[in-house]
């Protein structure tokens, strides 16, 4: 290792880029920038148009900058300043000497604050007029669609001449996904219009790049049909976003010797290298993982994490990702609805997989399978290779997924409480005690205590997002509630004789619960003495060897919306 520059180790917190920083500014200003311009050559060296997803914070906006100033000045200096592509790999490939004009749409800064799709369709206007008006053409007023002023716009210029780049596509559709469905649809309406002029113009564009959150094929929005490439499970681009640990350890080398002597309590002079590997260890358990290439072959750590983390004074681990970027819209109805039972014991068993058709294609927002949407937003990655040369692998017609790392598992947990406890004040300390109140009943083994608990959570729940209306939805939010408590939980499980509605172990207890589910009218005793003898029947926690089996029958009331009966086994 080469002699490491004091000066950047008295201060190499001041060198991290923000993440919000255009490419242009983080090499103006002299902060550390990750090489990826092998990859944007590889985007702009022939005219082909790409779409790219990737989840919130890991570094599509940047790649965007990026190529803006790539045909926009091209790697040679300008304006009295050097390249700001000097010494980067892109520098001794790129040949071209034309420069080109760059129409750049970000659809989160444009759906910003709007609340109606006239808003919206209205701020996409005024977008393309300023866009229009810095590239030296007024569009005429007369043109009352942003379609139609979009396709005037592209018109000016010579075939083969434009670049555009466009980020977070999905911005004005995820957030609207729980509007009215006329609201939807308008806005579907406006961006179907200017997805189709692309494909109607495509010869004017030298190259067109889209990114987004989500990946889904919906034929009445994109009517370009295949004529753009998604690249977003391509292996030769599954490192285009995020950081590898090489990229890490070669770029960040002075911010990490500070942050290990943090975290290991030395002095920074006192770190060796193998401190270092000792730290980057640590940083791939809770940031590393992320695996976006259908070969499997290529994993990457979270941009955002690993900045925040190297950033932090303290040289905390925490879950920066979720704080600010884990929380789409869109997860908000899509995850708490169909089978959510299933989902849950499939997601704690972590034996995830779906159909390949679901996962590849999926079809519409509204119907995107959960689990492909917990993938593209970041909570889950893949687990394995889902298709290669002479499809050899077990199952090619399913692809596994799974947890990348801590910071998404704990992110996961945070995510479920939040959404169930999102209508009461103060949520996330009432989360804390309640989750204390129920270890302390584990522990004691007390039944009482630990159905008062079950109560007090059921009734802290949004009745009208999350209604109890039979035994599986009652299984997923209490299974909810103690998989955040951070317990061990299975929801759902077969066993020999049936299927146990939740087991929970703690320690050396595993905590068997069977549910009953009484409408009003029906009688709770003996919808309980039902639970006691199924129990009993199935042996359900007998076969546990070696461990301290505690198993409770409990009967829910729907007329009073609480646990009303219970009774030990």
């Amino acid at each position: 290792m080469s002699e490491l520059n004091l000066d950047l180790l008295l201060s190499p917190i001041s060198s991290l880029p923000d993440s919000q920083q255009s490419f242009a500014s983080i090499r103006r200003q002299g902060r550390i920038y990750v090489d990826k311009t092998a990859f944007v050559y590889a985007l702009a060296f022939n005219n082909n148009p790409r779409f790219l997803s990737r989840p919130r914070r890991f570094g599509k906006s940047t790649l965007l900058s990026t190529l803006q100033e790539l045909f926009e000045h091209g790697v040679k200096g300008y304006d009295g300043h050097d390249s700001y592509f000097r010494d980067l790999v892109i520098e001794r490939y790129w040949k071209e000497d034309k420069h080109y004009p760059v129409l750049c749409l970000s659809f989160a800064d444009i759906n910003y604050e709007c609340t109606t799709a006239a808003d919206f369709k209205q701020r996409f206007i005024r977008a393309l007029d300023e866009k229009a008006k810095a590239l030296g053409i007024v569009i005429p007023e007369d043109l009352p669609t942003p379609s139609e002023r979009f396709k005037y716009l592209v018109r000016q210029f010579e075939d083969g001449s434009l670049v555009l780049l466009v980020d977070e596509y999905d911005a004005p559709l995820t957030y609207r996904i729980e509007a009215p469905e006329e609201e939807y649809n308008a806005v579907v309406q406006t961006l179907r219009g200017f997805y189709g002029v692309i494909k109607e113009q495509g010869h004017k564009f030298r190259c067109v790049f889209i990114t987004g959150i989500t990946r889904y094929k919906d034929s009445a929005l994109f009517t370009a049909g295949d004529a753009v490439e998604d690249i977003s499970q391509d292996p030769r681009f599954g490192e285009i976003c995020g950081y590898t640990r090489a990229e890490i350890k070669q770029s960040f080398y002075p911010q990490l010797c500070l942050s290990a002597s943090k975290v290991l309590g030395k002095t920074v002079a006192g770190i060796s290298p193998q401190d270092v590997e000792k730290l980057l260890d640590i940083l791939t358990e809770w940031y590393d993982g992320y695996c976006f290439d259908s070969a499997g072959a290529t994993h990457v750590f979270s941009t955002w994490s690993v900045l925040k983390f190297l950033g932090d004074p303290l040289g905390s681990l925490d879950s920066y990702w979720y704080k600010s970027g884990g929380q789409p819209k869109i997860l908000q109805r899509a995850f708490f609805s169909g089978d959510l039972v299933q989902t849950l014991s499939e997601i704690v068993d972590g034996n995830l997989s779906v159909p390949l058709s679901a996962f590849v294609n999926p079809q519409s927002l509204q119907s995107m399978d959960r689990r492909v949407l917990l993938f593209q937003t970041g909570y889950l990655t893949l687990a394995e290779a889902y298709r290669g040369p002479g499809d050899t692998f077990a199952d090619v017609n399913r692809v596994k997924l799974k947890f990348p790392n801590r910071e998404a598992e704990v992110s996961f947990k945070h995510l479920l409480s939040d959404y169930l406890f999102s209508a009461s004040k103060g949520g996330e300390d009432i989360f804390r005690t309640y989750q204390e109140w129920f270890l302390k009943a584990l522990t004691a083994r007390n039944a009482d205590a630990l159905m008062q608990v079950f109560n007090v959570v059921i009734n802290s729940v949004d009745c009208f997002h999350f209604p109890i209306k039979e035994e599986s939805m009652l299984a997923a939010i209490l299974g909810i509630f103690m998989l955040c408590c951070g317990v061990e939980v299975n929801v759902g499980e077969h066993q020999a004789r049936g299927i146990v509605d939740t087991r929970v172990r703690y320690d050396r207890t595993h905590l068997i619960l069977e549910y009953k589910f009484v409408r009003r009218g029906e009688k709770p005793a003996t919808r309980l003495q039902q639970a006691v003898q199924q129990i009993c029947d199935r042996r359900y926690g007998e076969t546990l060897k070696n461990v301290n089996s505690w198993r409770v029958a409990a009967v829910y009331a729907e007329e009073e919306r609480s646990i009303v009966l219970w009774q030990e086994i």
